[in-house]
């Protein structure tokens, strides 16, 4: 999942889905969290909502680019280019953030 120039993704609200079984596990790289699920449809939506920090204030932010593809068959993929919607709300057991939800479409390739 791409992420804004100038945030970064919270390992508190990733952690919890993970042991939520949203997902198997994460690891968060240099503007993208890389999401590890051990399915999904292609005629069903996928969902995982994560928090986000602001950690650098960047002006005219651009689509951040996001891919879904097979673990082992990388040729099987869908990506998007997605400006989101950045909304600020205090979680129930989280501090104020910046929240970002992604939406991945696969397609097959």
């Amino acid at each position: 999942v791409g992420l804004f120039t100038g945030y970064g993704a919270s390992r508190q609200s990733l952690e919890a889905r993970r042991l939520e079984g949203v997902m198997k596990r994460y690891e968060l790289g240099d503007s993208r969290v890389d999401l590890y699920l051990e399915e999904m449809h292609v005629d069903k939506e996928t969902c995982i909502e994560f928090n986000v920090t602001r950690e650098h204030d960047v002006r005219s932010l651009q689509a951040a680019n996001s891919e879904v593809f097979e673990y082992y068959a990388p040729e099987r993929k869908g990506s998007v280019a997605t400006s989101y919607v950045v909304e600020e709300y205090l979680a129930p057991d989280l501090e104020p953030v910046d929240t970002v939800n992604p939406p991945i479409d696969p397609v097959d390739g």
